[in-house]
């Protein structure tokens, strides 16, 4: 049987994502998802824990997650786990993780007020990437 890494997530976007190109010409975008694990607390009561997870999107998917999503926004996100280790500038080894998004999905979008000329045309739906 083969290897599988694979993370599937479903939450709201902390901030708009980030996009920028590298040094070859690719296009990256960064968001933060947050999901809520229950859990019980001591007196019985179930309550809501944060989990932050750092999304990196790459090329088209980077490009229409800028365009698309923003703070809020509750999206799925499907992809790979991938673990960063480096030495900072103190010397001190560092470790990180990511999802990288294969697939991404708008679940539901943020109310945003918006003015007349931000609306969309009623019969333009909103594309969504694979």
């Amino acid at each position: 049987m083969n290897d599988l890494n694979r993370v599937l997530l479903m939450g709201r976007i902390g901030k708009d994502p980030e996009l920028r190109t590298t040094q070859t010409g690719k296009t990256v975008g960064h968001f933060s998802l947050c999901t809520n694990r229950g859990i019980r607390t001591a007196d019985g009561v179930w309550d809501d824990v944060p989990e932050w997870h750092k999304v990196v999107v790459w090329q088209k998917h980077a490009e229409n997650a800028s365009r698309i999503l923003g703070k809020g926004d509750k999206v799925f996100v499907e992809g790979d786990l991938r673990y960063n280790k480096w030495t900072d500038n103190s010397g001190q080894k560092r470790t990180s993780s990511e999802v990288v998004a294969q697939r991404w999905e708008l679940v539901q979008k943020k109310y945003r007020p918006e003015t007349e000329e931000q609306k969309p045309a009623e019969n333009d739906p909103t594309p969504v990437p694979f």
